[in-house]
């Protein structure tokens, strides 16, 4: 975690839900509504999952997202399962905290709460039984993977590869994320004491997974969409005071992205994904408002000193020479800026003494240049008597063998990277506006051996034959194994 010396007037301070009502008529009707369709949701259809994953008997017949047992579809009967849920424990706490709701509906609303709660806890505790790591809490469907003997395969996968959006991995973070809020918000807003236990047995589950990750791992990771991770495990560090919280939110810090921000001219943002990228800035935001003054490992992050006044940075100005000051506009309270001349001192004998070295080094540096000129040549000529590969692959065409004369620019050998084979094909009219670049493509209509490839390019210029306007495009296919030959 980066030190800095930055000082602010004041921390950041905010206003909670139950010191604000809102009597607008609209929003009192918006906001009656609310709460009349959260506490209409069938509590254990949204748990269905997360019985499933704990290997425990679900209380309903199936989950909201699905179909039937044997027919899923997206959001809570697919890959990013559980994360409706973490919306849902923040909608009801935040509910809960408003000034504006009555204290029959807290009644009623705490007790959705603290079943859910308890429940969670249940799937939690046997975690370890159904072959999880302890203190996992996982509401995503595993049928889309196949990988029902592990629970968490979908990290897993997004730590190997950093894709996600894919039928093994959607966005395992992004949901963790959304599960732990609604956690954390419960705890805080509704004073749950339940829900604080299963987001910290949650919080550590995290830590020892990200504490584990190295450099390439992180960033491999970090490839993949995943929420506000920074900002919950920031959370959690505020509710306890316990450093590895901290640390684990550190790890989804892109510090590059926060200096790019900081540093690059005007709407840098434009073109990045929004839900993507806001979460990482407010992240950025939880830190400093939940670490600002704090020690984390050693360090104070972002340190603020409540009650003092002083300047931000002062300055002395110290002549490293002897001589007679020959002119000073200087006044007390005089306004300057970094590099202006404030005071001449007399200098002359080191001015002639500077002539006249720079003299000599001008002819120095023109004999120089010319010897450089002469070696670089000879440094060219020789490294061209020995050529190296241009890129990594295969040798599949020689044109030389030892004993031959060969003329400058003729090709010796040809050599291809056959890790990747491009497929060119096209796409018509009525198809070619689903068709984007990353997207899977199922390449086992052409060779039952081909797999998966994903889209690289579409071009924009069509060709049209008999009436029907077609598209070329590249599909890029794994060759890794060298499985084909072209």
């Amino acid at each position: 975690m980066k030190q800095t010396n930055a000082k602010d007037s004041a921390p950041i301070a905010f206003t909670r839900l139950g010191e604000v009502k809102i009597n607008d008529a609209y929003v009192v009707n918006a906001m009656n509504k609310e709460i009349g369709y959260l506490l209409s949701l069938d509590a254990d259809k949204l748990l269905y999952f997360f019985y499933v994953n704990a290997e425990l008997t679900p209380k309903a017949d199936f989950s909201y997202g699905v179909k039937n047992r044997g027919g899923l579809q997206q959001w809570e009967g697919g890959l990013i399962g559980g994360h409706i849920m973490g919306h849902y424990l923040s909608a009801l706490a935040q509910a809960y905290a408003s000034a504006n709701t009555a204290q029959e509906e807290k009644r009623e609303i705490l007790e959705r709460i603290r079943y859910l709660t308890a429940e969670l806890k249940s799937c939690q505790d046997n975690a370890a039984a159904a072959g999880s790591k302890a203190g996992f809490l996982w509401g995503a469907s595993l049928t889309a993977t196949g990988k029902t003997d592990n629970y968490e395969y979908q990290f897993d996968f997004v730590e190997r590869t950093g894709n996600g959006f894919t039928t093994d991995a959607w966005v395992p973070w992004y949901t963790m994320h959304k599960i732990i809020a609604g956690l954390y918000d419960c705890a805080t807003l509704a004073g749950d004491a339940t829900a604080k236990e299963v987001v910290l047995a949650l919080g550590d589950w995290v830590y020892d997974r990200v504490s584990k990750w190295d450099r390439v791992t992180q960033l491999r990771t970090l490839k993949a969409e995943y929420g506000g991770m920074n900002a919950c495990m920031y959370d959690l560090f505020a509710l306890t005071g316990e450093e590895k919280y901290a640390a684990a939110a550190n790890k989804f810090d892109e510090e590059a992205l926060f200096g790019k921000v900081l540093d690059a001219p005007k709407n840098y943002l434009d073109g990045l994904h929004a839900n993507t990228t806001i979460p990482k800035i407010l992240g950025a935001l939880n830190r400093y408002v939940t670490c600002n003054g704090r020690t984390v490992g050693g360090e104070t992050v972002y340190p603020y000193e409540p009650g003092e006044l002083e300047y931000y940075r002062t300055g002395e100005l110290k002549s490293t020479v002897s001589g007679t000051v020959l002119s000073s506009s200087l006044v007390d309270y005089l306004q300057v800026s970094a590099g202006q001349v404030l005071v001449r001192i007399d200098g002359e004998d080191s001015e002639s003494e500077i002539t006249e070295l720079q003299q000599e080094m001008l002819s120095a540096q023109e004999s120089l240049a010319q010897t450089q000129e002469t070696l670089e040549t000879a440094q060219k000529n020789l490294a061209a008597c020995s050529p190296s590969a241009t890129i990594d692959g295969t040798v599949i065409g020689l044109t030389a063998k030892p004993g031959d004369e060969v003329v400058a620019s003729t090709a010796i050998l040809t050599i291809a990277d056959t890790s990747q084979l491009i497929v060119n094909a096209t796409v018509d009219e009525r198809n070619v506006s689903y068709v984007k670049a990353g997207m899977p493509v199922d390449l086992n209509q052409w060779d039952e051996a081909m797999g998966m490839g994903t889209v690289d390019t579409v071009s924009l210029s069509s060709t049209v034959n008999n009436g029907v306007a077609t598209y070329p495009m590249t599909i890029a296919l794994d060759n890794t194994e060298g499985t084909f030959q072209v």
